[in-house]
């Protein structure tokens, strides 16, 4: 997102996320079977032990709501729904080795991968309720793949904003701080902040909607993350360049490199917001 190289929306509905108060280690156990590789195995049982830990760890990460638009469907339920899963699980940090691995071949060859760990919830401290989005919009629901975009939000209490855009393999790409504004969006208490504003496009800034190469639609997500005090939370030294279409954008790795970063805050000091939108292809 920056002059001549803009940045890309990638993602889809409304949540707002809080975190959980840290917990000792839990034993979890979890198997997967897969029609693949012993490796597509061992991650599948990885996620379903961190599913499985957050049955057994008490927490408060996620008090979510789904706002459903009219033109949203089925498609679009699953992939919110998954993406709060995918928020809750990357606050789950898994420890086993190699030998807590068992893996076998089970009935028509499937691969048949069982997972012994121990499971720690990372977070610090209560959420603070009196710090929150208000509210959080996109200028509309639904895009042309190509067209600008732009976002609102209000916070109950002065911070500061990081956007982050999220595809559909919940990789990350940083929108706000970008290469000409690198510092977050300040939000002052009760104010509506809208970006990119008049002063960001009269300098080459936009928000572009892309619809990933090869798709006809998408629904994606614009996450949100808003924080107590000036932090260097994120900045484009933390992203990797990379073209998405025609435009530059930085990217962050995966989902869970990011909700880390937050683990080591305490739950106090963040809130958090996902936007739902759609992008499709013009006829």
């Amino acid at each position: 997102m920056c002059k001549r190289s803009t940045s890309v929306l990638v993602a889809v509905t409304v949540l707002c996320a809080t975190a959980a108060a840290a917990s000792p280690p839990v034993p979890v156990r979890a198997t997967a079977t897969v029609e693949g590789s012993v490796a597509d195995c061992k991650r599948r049982a990885v996620d379903k032990a961190r599913v499985a830990a957050l049955e057994k760890l008490p927490h408060r990460i996620m008090s979510a709501f789904v706002r459903h638009m009219a033109y949203q469907d089925d498609t679009a339920r699953d992939t919110v729904q998954d993406y709060a899963l995918q928020v809750q699980r990357g606050f789950v940090a898994l420890e086993h080795g190699a030998k807590d691995f068992v893996s076998k071949i089970g009935e028509g060859g499937a691969i048949v991968c069982t997972l012994s760990a121990r499971a720690t919830l990372l977070a610090s401290g209560t959420p603070d309720p009196t710090f929150h989005f208000k509210n959080a919009t996109l200028d509309r629901p639904s895009y042309w793949s190509g067209d600008s975009a732009k976002v609102t939000f209000e916070l109950s209490r002065d911070g500061w904003v990081y956007i982050l855009g999220v595809g559909a393999d919940n990789s990350l790409v940083l929108v706000r701080p970008n290469a000409h504004e690198p510092a977050p969006l300040r939000a002052r208490a009760g104010k509506t902040v809208d970006w990119p504003d008049d002063k960001s496009r009269q300098h080459g800034i936009d928000l572009k909607a892309v619809l990933p190469e090869g798709a006809a639609k998408a629904v994606e997500v614009l996450h949100l993350i808003a924080v107590r005090d000036k932090r260097d939370l994120f900045t484009i030294t933390d992203g990797r360049p990379q073209k998405v279409g025609p435009y530059k954008v930085y990217s962050l790795g995966s989902l869970d490199t990011a909700l880390r970063r937050l683990a080591h805050l305490p739950a106090s000091a963040w809130t958090m917001r996902i936007i739902p939108y759609e992008i499709r292809r013009r006829p």
